[in-house]
């Protein structure tokens, strides 16, 4: 790469270094207006507009990649220099000459908007006109700083058209083998469920879904036939998606280059005609699945029509569609029945990109509903009811972090997620209420659909809970070459966090390859005072509570004070300490767990969940009931 010096450039100079250090790569990208994604060094960031702001000075920083409109970005070249322009907001990449920090300007020809670029696109240099300094990437932000050899002033540019040709093709073996290698090498919980009972069908599995991939390069495909083989393990801490942000580019008028764009989707020949045809000519043998549907806003009419091979695989296909990505006898949704009257669904959204919808329920009647909204069935019509399937938070509407009086002497504390990032708004709502949970008998803490985060999000509740010690079990992580690579990766980014514990593990787990080792001991949780208030505690419970929520329900069920209520949790909580890798197609987002927790063999809250105390049904107010029993005179009733 040719280096740069920062001092004393004027306006003949910036003409001969842009001149001959731009390559044609470039110029083609600036001439065909290319749509770009910035990434860094690491491809672990890229250059965002937070927020999708539209104002000068807005911050640009940092972010994971989404292929959002706020993280696309072109470049225009002038005598002076180059301009980054936002394709969201029109206006252009600037240093805030006040702090060097990156933001976004309407352009006014000010030397602190224009860029030298130097390098290839897959290793650039951007350097400021105005303060002669280079874009470097820092551990929050994106500042300016004088020459280097770090790699944080180092980018890339990826042509965004080129990443979003990823979801309608992809060499989908590599991605296979890709995941499958890592979830053999380094997937905690693999060694425990594929043992001698379960390997045959493992086996069998892996070469099914290997003859079905090396038979397609869909993206979408690819996608539902690896989530298939993922299923395998029933652990909801191997996170698998694919990115639905991406979408073609393109004049709005376009229409005929966005239907060749998304040609080769996953399509069935069916008209409408002859749908209506099968489902009169099979009218006593229809799935209550099965007939024409229309999404609720009238964007998409489909024909749901069960697969001959198998009776419990549905497709639903494009009649007709009011949007140019779409065209009749396209797969717009694929419903794979599971247990009773439940489906995962796999629905593709407007760019063709997949998201799953996991334990639908559908069981008869003309509505139909999804994750992504609400179908209506209109041939033939179904003589029973649609049944709503109403879950927890639907029925109740549990504020969003508060805690409130439902009555004089009774607190409801609502915790809908424990992310860490959630962590200061709930010791900040605790500690500002101290005083009113410390004067009340009864609190109900309602932690339904909370689907986890970090144990430390929930530390600041237990003294609130506490009447004997809290047993921490702890856990070991599985040291995989990849693993141990992570960790050690994450020792070499700006502005790291503990880094005296990343350093020890990674030591420990370079002296035990391929073996488990300490990630995080055990022991006691004590607490000096038992609190007299709240003197009695039930927390509700559903099956969308998850991972560091069951912990937290561990721990709270130790107390003498506390009861459960609701339903059994979700069960995911043996195998944890999710990384996100990337695969080899910007097409999919995939993350594995890496620690296994040490009460395993003898109790797995994957397997046996955790149980209420008091079991409630869904047609009942569960606040009211547990304010009943809290204040009843009687012991709580055990089921």
């Amino acid at each position: 790469m040719t280096s740069l010096s920062c001092h004393g450039i004027d306006k003949k100079n910036s003409e001969d270094y842009t001149k001959k250090n731009t390559t044609r790569e470039l110029d083609s990208i600036v001439q065909t207006h290319g749509l770009l994604i910035i990434a860094s060094f690491d491809d672990t960031k890229v250059i965002d507009l937070y927020r999708g702001s539209q104002e000068n000075k807005a911050t640009v920083g940092p972010y994971d990649f989404a292929g959002s409109g706020n993280q696309i970005w072109y470049i225009e070249k002038t005598d002076q220099g180059y301009i980054i322009r936002s394709n969201f907001s029109k206006k252009v990449l600037a240093i805030n000459l006040e702090n060097s920090i990156l933001v976004q300007q309407d352009f006014k020809e000010q030397d602190n908007q224009l860029w030298f670029i130097s390098g290839k696109t897959d290793s650039v240099r951007l350097l400021n006109k105005g303060l002669n300094k280079y874009l470097t990437l820092g551990s929050n932000n994106i500042i300016c700083e004088e020459s280097s050899n770090k790699g944080t002033q180092s980018w890339k540019f990826k042509l965004y058209q080129k990443i979003v040709g990823e979801i309608v093709s992809c060499n989908c073996i590599e991605n296979f083998e890709f995941i499958r290698n890592r979830i053999e090498t380094s997937y905690s919980g693999f060694q425990d469920k594929v043992n001698p009972s379960t390997k045959a069908e493992y086996d069998k599995l892996c070469a099914q879904s290997e003859k079905i991939i090396r038979g397609t390069r869909n993206t979408a495909f690819c996608f539902k036939t690896i989530h298939h083989y993922l299923s395998f393990f029933n652990d909801k801490h191997i996170h698998f998606n694919m990115n639905n942000n991406l979408s073609y580019v393109c004049d709005e008028k376009d229409s005929i280059n966005v239907r060749t764009f998304y040609a080769n989707s996953e399509s069935v020949h069916m008209k409408e005609n002859e749908a209506t045809l099968y489902y009169k000519s099979n009218i006593t043998k229809l799935s209550a699945l099965e007939g024409i549907w229309e999404s609720v806003a009238g964007d998409y009419r489909c024909a749901i029509i069960k697969d001959r091979a198998d009776n419990n695989h549905f497709k639903g296909i494009i009649l007709k569609a009011n949007i140019s990505s779409w065209s009749p006898g396209q797969v717009k949704m694929d419903f794979r029945k599971t247990v009773n009257n439940k489906y995962t669904l796999y629905y593709y959204m407007g760019n063709h990109s997949v998201i799953t919808n996991e334990n639908m329920e559908y069981a008869s009647g003309d509505t139909l509903y999804t994750s992504m909204g609400k179908w209506i069935k209109r041939f033939p019509k179904s003589p029973v009811a649609a049944r709503r399937v109403v879950t927890m938070s639907q029925s109740k509407k549990a504020d969003w972090f508060q805690l409130k009086n439902i009555d004089d002497s009774t607190l409801l504390l609502s915790l809908p997620s424990f992310d860490g990032n959630n962590k200061t708004l709930v010791d900040n709502l605790l500690q500002n209420n101290k005083s009113k949970l410390l004067n009340t008998p009864y609190l109900i803490i309602d932690v339904c659909g909370n689907g986890g985060g970090t144990d430390g999000t929930f530390n600041s509740i237990l003294p609130f809970l506490y009447t004997n010690p809290f047993e921490v079990v702890g856990n070991d992580i599985l040291a995989s070459k990849e693993n141990t690579a992570w960790f050690e990766k994450q020792l070499s980014k700006p502005g790291i966090n503990n880094k005296e514990w990343f350093q020890s593990i990674v030591k420990r787990m370079k002296e035990n390859p391929g073996k488990f080792v300490t990630y995080a001991g055990g022991g006691p949780v004590r607490y000096d005072t038992v609190l007299t208030n709240p003197r009695k505690i039930a927390i509700l419970i559903n099956g969308n509570c998850a991972s560091s929520t069951e912990q937290f329900l561990l721990f709270a069920r130790e107390s003498k004070k506390v009861k459960l209520f609701g339903q059994p949790t979700s069960g995911t909580l043996d195998y944890s300490n999710v990384i996100e890798v990337d695969c080899p197609s910007l097409a999919f987002k995939f993350g594995y767990a890496t620690t296994k927790t040490r009460r395993l063999p003898n109790f797995s809250v994957d397997k046996e969940k955790i149980k209420p105390d008091v079991y409630f049904t869904n047609d009942i107010n569960w606040i009211d009931q547990a304010a009943k029993q809290l204040k009843s005179g009687n012991p709580i009733t055990l089921k």
